[in-house]
């Protein structure tokens, strides 16, 4: 990920906001995520998300602003992943 922030094999569960907001020269690698409003999401064309798991969320990824959402898995979600 460059000189950015990464997060790395953590476990954000029941939040009702978002389990992690990525932006800029942020990245989210090997994640899982479950039962938060937003799973894991990535605003900015810098900002990337590979190889999470997104499970029992409102929304499980969001690209928004050209992030890369790219070798994830999202089941069981009201919604998969959204490209706003």
């Amino acid at each position: 990920a460059g000189e950015g922030i990464e997060f790395r094999d953590n476990v954000p569960h029941d939040n009702t906001s978002y389990g992690i907001y990525t932006s800029y020269e942020v990245a989210s690698f090997d994640n899982i995520v479950y039962g938060n409003g937003t799973g894991i999401y990535a605003y900015s064309t810098e900002a990337l998300v590979q190889g999470n798991t997104a499970y029992r969320n409102g929304i499980g990824f969001v690209g928004s602003v050209g992030g890369f959402i790219m070798g994830n898995r999202a089941f069981g979600n009201s919604v998969g992943i959204s490209l706003q």
